[in-house]
């Protein structure tokens, strides 16, 4: 797909050149029209880790993208490089422990969508407190 190399990157690495930079680059927040050197779609933890060693070779600004939410525009960096993290979506639950991993592309509320991070952890009785909460209490957690 891409022209760039980046040693041990395994993933997508998507540059304006490439057909289907514009989709790559694409934020929620259509008001945000940032154009990145490099969209890198990590696949694995390595991935993300070969990313960041290229970002920093070549001096480029990074912006993490989890579920590419971000209001202000901060999952994008125009000439920089974006880590989108969207395929790294995986939840795995600890029901003994109580405890829950989720990566950082993993989503909260689309049901069509999996893995919903609710439907692992609620299914062991967990509370997930994820995300931005601004409007007052959350409906699941207990008072």
């Amino acid at each position: 797909m891409s022209t760039i190399e980046i040693a041990g990157f395994a993933g997508d690495a998507v540059v304006p050149a490439d057909p289907g930079y514009d989709e790559a680059r694409t934020l929620w927040n259509a008001m945000i029209d940032k154009r990145p050197a490099v969209v890198t779609r990590c696949r694995s933890t390595a991935d993300v880790v070969a990313a960041l060693a290229h970002a920093k070779r070549e001096g480029l600004e990074v912006a993490v993208r989890g579920g590419g939410h971000s209001g202000a525009g901060s999952s994008s960096a125009g000439g920089g490089m974006v880590i989108d993290l969207r395929h790294l979506n995986g939840v795995t639950v600890d029901a003994r422990g109580r405890r829950a991993h989720v990566q950082g592309g993993a989503l909260l509320g689309r049901s069509q969508q999996p893995p919903l991070v609710g439907l692992p952890v609620h299914r062991h009785h967990l509370l997930a407190q994820l995300g931005q909460h601004r409007h007052g209490h959350h409906p699941a957690a207990p008072l």
